[in-house]
């Protein structure tokens, strides 16, 4: 059993650097569900497309958007 198996995790950060690596290593932990989160859109697009995972998109300039 690989160690975050069936787990669910949130990176900030997760578009570059320490953050993306731990998308990374999340990943091959057999992690169920990575959310990662990055300010710069276009970061967060090519850290997805290396990890061959799915973007989605939402700002949150407008506070009463995120519930």
């Amino acid at each position: 059993m690989a160690r975050f198996e069936g787990q669910i995790a949130v990176v900030t950060g997760g578009g570059r650097g320490i953050g993306a690596a731990c998308c990374k290593q999340l990943l091959l932990d057999s992690c169920k569900f990575v959310c990662m989160l990055d300010v710069k859109d276009d970061v967060a697009q090519a850290t997805a497309t290396e990890l061959n995972k799915l973007v989605c998109r939402h700002s949150i300039e407008q506070p009463t958007t995120l519930i």
